[in-house]
């Protein structure tokens, strides 16, 4: 098991493992459901860090090969390259939003919950996280939806997807009720869905496709799994793992 990192444990560890939970005591109730594992900040800016260096990437790979790309590579590159950027200021926003509720966790002060409150500057950052999340998930769906050369009329019911799920998520954060019990839950939902699409998009694209020599649309495949399996595995993580006030609780996870 992971040792103490910055004040408190890094996420879910096992009550008999440990011999009780020596910070639960410290933990104000208002700070259940709140993560603020310092594994899960650092998850979110390594993901914001690959995703900003990918698109730059790719953005200076379409400057240099601008006049020999044909109209779907740019759709293409075009297509990623906002992925990529939305993306990492969704993963940044929410690894700086989970990284404030963790200062005031360690502060042991009440974790404010509604615009204007005492220790509630976190909903800034948490709001843009959430209202890009979507953006980001449907944003991904259309990278493989340009690889399949549509039009950029036919990418942008995506994009407006996206955004109208990102509203929700803003109506979502307004009320502590709302908040606390579904506040990302259509983001996580909505990634699922669309990494879903992308992986047998992909899978199809990458069996008719034999001049893909480099394996891109297989990497893609697996890309979108990767992050499948991500979002179930936190989506499904049982609500007693999020008791952080309590030095009882019975978590399986470690």
């Amino acid at each position: 098991h992971l040792q103490h990192d910055f004040g408190l444990g890094l996420c879910y560890k096992n009550r008999e493992a440990m011999g009780g939970w020596e910070w639960g005591h410290s933990i104000d109730i208002s700070y259940d459901h709140y993560g603020f594992c310092m594994a899960g900040i650092i998850t979110d800016m390594i993901i914001a860090a690959i995703s900003i260096t990918c698109g730059i990437g790719a953005f200076r790979k379409k400057r240099l090969q601008q006049e020999s790309l044909k109209q779907g590579a740019v759709k293409l590159y075009c297509s990623f390259i906002v992925f990529a950027c939305v993306a990492a200021v969704t993963f940044f926003t929410g690894g700086v939003a989970h990284l404030m509720i963790r200062i005031g966790a360690i502060s042991k002060e009440p974790l404010g919950k509604k615009w204007g409150d005492e220790n509630s500057h976190w909903l800034i950052p948490w709001l843009i996280a959430v209202c890009s999340m979507p953006v980001a998930a449907f944003a991904n769906l259309a990278v493989m939806l340009a690889a399949y050369d549509l039009s950029w009329c036919a990418l942008a019911p995506a994009y407006i997807f996206g955004a109208c799920i990102g509203l929700v998520e803003g109506v979502l954060i307004s009320e502590e009720k709302l908040l606390t019990n579904y506040s990302g839950a259509p983001s996580a939902l909505m990634f699922l869905l669309t990494s879903t699409a992308c992986i047998v998009l992909a899978c199809i694209k990458a069996i008719r496709d034999k001049t893909d020599k480099e394996g891109g649309m297989w990497l893609a495949m697996i890309g979108n799994i990767s992050t499948f399996l991500g979002w179930l595995v936190v989506g499904s993580a049982p609500a007693e793992c999020k008791r952080y006030s309590d030095p009882e609780r019975d978590c399986p996870y470690p």
